[in-house]
C-alpha cells in the first residue's frame, strides 16, 4: 500500500474515516439463506458475523461499557431497519478516541470469531455511529481499475499513481520482483513527501 498522508489533512479526526465505499445493498442480511454468492468472502464471514452480532448483543446486555440498545439503533438505521453484515475494502481506516473502547470490546469479539477484516470493520463501524457522519477517504484499489491480478512488478501501480490520490492498494515491496516499488518508494514518494514536513 502506498499512503499519501498528505491527503489527510482537512479529515476530521473526531469521525470515523473508511477509505472504502459503504454501501447497503447487495451485502448480506442476517439469517437470510441462502448467501449472496457474487463476493465470494460471505461463504466463510456471514455466520461468523451473525455470530459475533449475537454474542455482542447478549455479552453487553446489561453493560455500563456499551448501550446495547443504541448499538442496535444505530446499526439499524445504517441497514435501512435490516440487520445487515457489511463489506467494503477495509485496508484503510480510522477510528476517533471517543470510540476506542468501544471498538475495542466489539472488535475482539468479530476478531474471535473470525470475520474477514471487509467485513469486520464497516460492520463494527455501523454499530457505533451512523454512516452520515464518517469521513469516506477513498483511494485507489487496483483490482477495482484492472480486475484481479499480481501487481507486483509495479508497472501498472506506477502507471495509475500519483500526488492527489488517497492511497494505492495493493502495492508490494517484498520480492525481487518488486524491486521498483521499493525505488519509485525511495526515491520519489518519500522525497515529495518531504516538502509537508518543513514549517
Amino acid at each position: 500500500m502506498i499512503v499519501n498522508w498528505w491527503t489527510f489533512h482537512k479529515l476530521d479526526k473526531e469521525k470515523f474515516w473508511l477509505g472504502g465505499k459503504f454501501v447497503v445493498h447487495g451485502v448480506h442480511t442476517m439469517w437470510k439463506r441462502p448467501l449472496i454468492t457474487k463476493w465470494s468472502w460471505w461463504r466463510t464471514s456471514a455466520k461468523p458475523c451473525e455470530d459475533s452480532y449475537s454474542e455482542i448483543i447478549k455479552q453487553y446486555r446489561s453493560s455500563k461499557y456499551i448501550n446495547v440498545t443504541k448499538l442496535i439503533e444505530t446499526h439499524l438505521a445504517n441497514g435501512e431497519g435490516v440487520k445487515r453484515c457489511f463489506n467494503t475494502w477495509s485496508d484503510l481506516f480510522y477510528v476517533p478516541k471517543k470510540f476506542s473502547d468501544q471498538w475495542q470490546r466489539i472488535s475482539t469479539v468479530f476478531h474471535k470469531n473470525r470475520v474477514f477484516l471487509e467485513v469486520s470493520v464497516p460492520t463494527i463501524m455501523s454499530f457505533i455511529d451512523l454512516q452520515s457522519s464518517w469521513e469516506f477517504h477513498l483511494g485507489l484499489y487496483l483490482p477495482d481499475k484492472y480486475g484481479w491480478r499480481r501487481f507486483h512488478d509495479g508497472k501498472l501501480v506506477w502507471e495509475s499513481y500519483n500526488y492527489t490520490i488517497k492511497f494505492m492498494h495493493p502495492v508490494k515491496y517484498h520480492t525481487a520482483v518488486s524491486k521498483i516499488n521499493v525505488e519509485k518508494l525511495k526515491n520519489d514518494v518519500i522525497p515529495y513527501s518531504k516538502r509537508f514536513l518543513k514549517c
